[in-house]
């Protein structure tokens, strides 16, 4: 019993004297909530979770009146206008870290977190303010960084929602999109300030699928494929300000595998645990406004983004 509680007293002791990195390591309180991430957001990626707001020029009602996801077509009132329609985007969401599983290094380490957001449009100009529609992500995410590589493995659930007002207005039917899938994306840095990005996910529980559009045709929605690259330098005010830029690529089985483009740049400000940027965006391909899937758009968009 007395050399129990000697031993005892010594880990204490031990774990007192610890540097505080190691102290995180051996106490699973310190493990909760941690203050970080091993893996950064793309940031072309017009997808990714985040909390933001911008202002988007879109072409996207020039043929979704087509409704190539739906059974019959749609009527969108004063269709010249609506053709280059300026939109109000909002992203509230990000990725919050939740538990340190490992830590090698300042910069290498293995966390846990869990992610969510909410992207949505507004037609501002017009008086009814039309809420075009919501994409929510909800999942967790795992994060890796080594020396140079770094990995996210995601599990993400993804639902979306058509605007009540378009539906008032223009007589487009909802479609229930969305489903559940494995996202895993790999990134390496190819310089100090710049690194490439794959990614591939596999849905293993589609809606979409099932909509009529792809039962008619015998498409599928089980994949799709991401690549990409980005960079960063802070050449100002002793490292806090900086440009930011990033160009991302994706396809999809639902689309037949057509691409869509996105490129962002910027400037950005960070602290030692938050960014800010000032982003001006560029989009080209098969909308990735889910309840438009089927519809080619390009856009440019003008975004303030917080990390979450």
């Amino acid at each position: 019993m007395r050399l129990a509680v000697q031993a005892s007293l010594l880990v204490a002791v031990g774990i007192t004297v610890l540097p505080p990195h190691l102290q995180a390591q051996t106490d699973p309180l310190r493990r909760i909530l941690p203050h970080v991430r091993y893996f950064e957001a793309p940031i072309a990626d017009p997808l990714e979770p985040r909390l933001g707001v911008g202002l988007l020029r879109t072409n996207l009602f020039r043929t979704a009146p087509e409704g190539r996801e739906r059974s019959r077509p749609f009527f969108v009132p004063d269709p010249d206008d609506a053709a280059d329609d300026v939109n109000a985007f909002t992203a509230v969401g990000g990725t919050l870290p939740w538990y340190h599983v490992a830590k090698w290094s300042d910069s290498t380490g293995i966390v846990m977190g869990v992610t969510a957001g909410v992207l949505g449009r507004f037609r501002i100009e017009y008086p009814t303010r039309e809420d075009v529609g919501q994409d929510w992500f909800v999942g967790m995410p795992i994060e890796v960084a080594g020396a140079k590589w770094s990995g996210r493995f995601r599990f993400i659930h993804r639902s979306s929602h058509l605007g009540d007002e378009v539906v008032e207005t223009t007589g487009a039917s909802r479609i229930e999109v969305g489903g559940e899938y494995i996202d895993v994306m790999a990134a390496y840095e190819v310089l100090p300030f710049a690194r490439v990005y794959g990614a591939t996910s596999w849905i293993f529980r589609s809606y979409t699928e099932y909509t009529p559009v792809l039962v008619a045709r015998g498409g599928h929605d089980r994949t799709l494929v991401q690549l990409g690259a980005d960079a960063r330098a802070y050449p100002w005010i002793n490292g806090s300000l900086g440009i930011v830029g990033g160009v991302d690529w994706r396809r999809a089985q639902r689309t037949e595998w057509k691409d869509s483009f996105a490129a962002a740049a910027g400037l950005s400000l960070k602290t030692p645990t938050r960014h800010a940027k000032l982003l001006v965006r560029y989009f080209s391909g098969v909308s990735l406004l889910e309840q438009f899937f089927l519809t080619p758009e390009k856009y440019w968009s003008v975004e303030l983004v917080t990390d979450f």
